[in-house]
């Protein structure tokens, strides 16, 4: 069974709906939270909790996930935006694979939306069972008491595409307004403040958004091939494969450079000249720099050519084009171990060998 709906709520905080804005999100996490709460109750009937405690001893308290989008257009004070009640951590009556966590502690049973994957034939609901030790290195139970004393309208806020779903601020609702607890249980009292606090300022928040507007762009629709193209086409990764291959190392350096900032004629001619003849006047990288080529740091190599807006453009293009590899690896190991049914140890030695031999 899949929880089938999707809540939007547009909150327009003006001398007029605020109030409506506010009745409406919070009737529609409270509709959230008792459907999930209503998928668990089932799954416990014939749960042995620990020390023989019986489901009808505990509460379950469900911790809805949420997306928050700006509006990106002359929102200094982020006034305007939108917040998703996301349902895609799914529960299924048999097993609690790639679902929401389950963790009970002090009488309570957290349902989290910590995706992970359990038993794939199971009978019982793979519910954590926490002692005082493993409860130290878990801030989100002490997040969720901190924000129970202000509100019990608490939920996770993801502010970024790019941020993992387990490292979230929480945020509850308290007279209208949003606020947001850190994972240093630091409460803040609005969006703003605690945006300004992480990043610095809006505009550089926002700039973010774009960013990770522009990445999810790249990685639609991925399919197997395209993964693979993506992969072959880096090169990086082609030199780590192919030691040998002067030439396919620097024709996919220069490709993707052109893709990204466009090199005039006069600039690649250049830049080739420049490579060819200085760059075992590098020293030997094994830095994490984002140019590094065929084992050699040519930051500044390339910014004696570049214009700085040009150098600007192609470190955020080769900050993309390593997060899109990522999306790639992501999609082709869901392919060879799920689809394919390759054996794990088997799985990168078939991977590279269909990549990067030669054709």
């Amino acid at each position: 069974m899949k929880i089938g709906y999707l809540f939007l709520i547009l909150f327009v905080y003006s001398l007029h709906y605020p109030c409506l804005a506010q009745n409406t999100f919070e009737k529609d996490l409270k509709t959230c939270k008792d459907d999930i709460k209503g998928r668990i109750v089932p799954l416990l009937k014939n749960e042995t909790l620990y020390n023989g405690i019986t489901p009808t001893n505990i509460s379950i308290l469900v911790i809805p996930f949420c997306v928050f989008r700006p509006d990106k257009i002359k929102n200094e004070d982020l006034a305007r935006f939108s917040i998703t009640i996301d349902t895609s951590f799914k529960m299924t009556n048999d097993s609690f694979s790639m679902t929401n966590e389950l963790l009970y502690w002090n009488h309570i049973l957290y349902s989290l939306p910590m995706p992970r994957r359990g038993w794939e034939e199971s009978n019982f609901t793979s519910i954590e069972y926490s002692d005082w030790q493993f409860m130290k290195g878990r801030p989100d139970i002490t997040m969720i008491d901190t924000a129970q004393k202000y509100s019990k309208n608490c939920f996770y806020l993801k502010l970024l595409s790019r941020d993992a779903e387990g490292n979230v601020p929480l945020a509850f609702v308290d007279h209208g307004e949003i606020h947001l607890i850190d994972r240093g249980l630091n409460v803040y009292s609005s969006i703003k403040e605690f945006i300004n606090t992480k990043y610095g300022c809006v505009d550089k928040y926002l700039e973010m958004v774009k960013n990770d507007e522009n990445r999810i762009r790249l990685s639609k629709y991925m399919s197997v091939d395209k993964a693979k193209a993506i992969l072959r086409s880096d090169f990086v990764l082609w030199w780590d494969h192919h030691r040998e291959d002067t030439l396919g190392v620097l024709t996919r350096f220069f490709n993707q450079m052109d893709s990204m900032v466009h090199l005039k004629a006069e600039q690649r001619k250049l830049l080739e000249s420049k490579i060819n003849n200085d760059i075992t006047a590098y020293l030997p990288c094994t830095c994490s720099s984002e140019i590094v080529l065929m084992g050699r740091d040519l930051r500044t190599l390339i910014l004696s050519v570049l214009t700085d807006d040009q150098y600007i453009k192609y470190i955020q293009g080769r900050n993309d084009a390593i997060w899109l590899n990522g999306k790639a690896v992501i999609r082709l190991d869901n392919y060879y171990l799920l689809e394919r049914k390759i054996p794990i140890e088997k799985e990168n030695e078939i991977m590279n060998a269909e990549i990067f031999d030669p054709k």
